[in-house]
C-alpha cells in the first residue's frame, strides 16, 4: 500500500485535534474543490447562543473551530460529567480537550469542515486540519445526549501527493440528497462491506458501483480494480459502527494492513442506489501501553 500515515508522534498531536459534530441534513463544503452543488446551513457558527438555540451540528463546528480560536467556551457543548473519548491518544474528559486547545494557540492551524451528516444523535463530519507544513484528512464522529457531546472517535490520515489514482483525499461531493433512498443505500453499502471488504466476494463487485465512479482513497487505484488489488493487503476484520444519512454512509471497521492492526472509516456517496464516491482514512492502532485512555478505538 502506498498510503502514508500518520506517525506515532505525529498522531499524539493530531488526532487530539477531534471533537466534533454535526447535526443538520446537509452537506457543507469548505475546500473550494466541490462541483456538486452545496446546501449552505443556516444556522450559524456563533458559539454565543444558548444550548437551547443552537444545532448539534453548529455545536461540533464551534468545537473544531477552537482549534484556530481557541474558544475554551465551547465546552459548554460538551458533557463534563460524561465525555468518553475514543482517540486513544488523547485523555477522557472536558479538561482534557481544554488543554489540548491551550496547546495550540498561536499554531495557525486552520479547520476547514468538508461534508457532514446526521444520525439521529449521531453526528458525521470530515475535515481538513491544515498544520502549515502538513494536512490531514480527518473524520470526527459525536454522540450527542440531550444536546451535550457524551463521546467523540475519529480517525485521521495525513494528506499524501502520493496517490495511485488521481482524486483528492477530500474533494468533490458535498451534496445530501434522496432521503427516500435512506434505507436502501445503507443496506447496499452494508452488504458490500460484509461480502467484499469483509469476506473478499469480488466476483460480481461491479455491481455496487456507478459508472461515475470516483476514488478519493491515495492507496486505491481507480475503479473496481482497484479495490480488488488493495484487498490483497487489507483484511477487514470487524464493522464496529456503519452511520448514515440520505446518500451518505460511513462505516468505520477494524482491519489488518501490512503495518498492523488499523482503523479504517470509509465514507460512500450514492446516487441512484450506486456508490459513486469513496473517501477513507486509515490509522494505525497503537500498543495499549501507549493509550490515554482505556476506552478502546471503536
Amino acid at each position: 500500500m502506498n498510503k502514508k500515515i500518520l506517525t506515532v508522534g505525529l498522531i499524539s498531536a493530531l488526532t487530539l485535534v477531534s471533537c466534533t459534530q454535526n447535526n443538520s441534513k446537509n452537506i457543507e463544503n469548505n475546500s473550494g474543490n466541490t462541483t456538486e452543488k452545496n446546501i449552505s446551513n443556516t444556522a450559524s457558527w456563533s458559539t454565543n447562543s444558548s444550548k437551547e438555540n443552537i444545532s448539534n451540528i453548529d455545536k461540533a463546528k464551534a468545537i473544531l473551530k477552537a482549534f484556530e480560536n481557541n474558544n475554551a467556551e465551547v465546552t459548554k457543548y460538551m458533557n463534563s460529567g460524561k465525555y468518553i473519548q475514543h482517540n486513544l491518544w488523547a485523555a477522557d474528559w472536558v479538561e482534557a480537550f481544554k488543554n489540548t486547545i491551550a496547546s495550540f494557540k498561536d499554531k495557525g492551524v486552520l479547520v476547514s469542515i468538508l461534508r457532514g451528516f446526521e444520525d439521529w444523535d449521531f453526528v458525521v463530519l470530515h475535515s481538513n486540519y491544515n498544520f502549515g507544513d502538513f494536512e490531514t484528512s480527518t473524520f470526527d464522529v459525536f454522540h450527542f445526549e440531550n444536546g451535550l457531546a457524551t463521546e467523540h472517535w475519529d480517525n485521521t490520515q495525513i494528506i499524501t501527493e502520493n496517490s495511485v489514482n488521481w482524486s483528492s483525499m477530500i474533494a468533490w461531493g458535498n451534496e445530501l440528497i434522496d432521503e427516500a433512498k435512506t434505507a436502501e443505500n445503507k443496506a447496499l453499502v452494508e452488504k458490500f462491506t460484509n461480502d467484499v471488504l469483509k469476506d473478499k466476494k469480488t466476483e460480481d463487485i461491479e455491481k455496487y458501483f456507478s459508472s461515475k465512479f470516483i476514488q478519493h482513497d491515495p492507496a486505491t487505484a481507480a475503479w473496481t480494480a482497484g479495490i480488488k488489488k488493495a484487498l490483497e493487503k487489507t483484511t477487514y476484520e470487524k464493522i464496529h459502527k456503519i452511520l448514515w444519512q440520505w446518500n451518505f454512509v460511513l462505516v468505520m471497521s477494524e482491519a489488518k494492513v501490512w503495518w498492523g492492526s488499523s482503523s479504517i472509516y470509509d465514507l460512500y456517496r450514492l446516487e441512484d442506489w450506486k456508490i459513486v464516491e469513496h473517501w477513507a482514512t486509515t490509522e494505525k492502532i497503537p500498543p495499549k501501553t501507549e493509550w490515554k485512555n482505556q476506552n478502546w478505538k471503536f
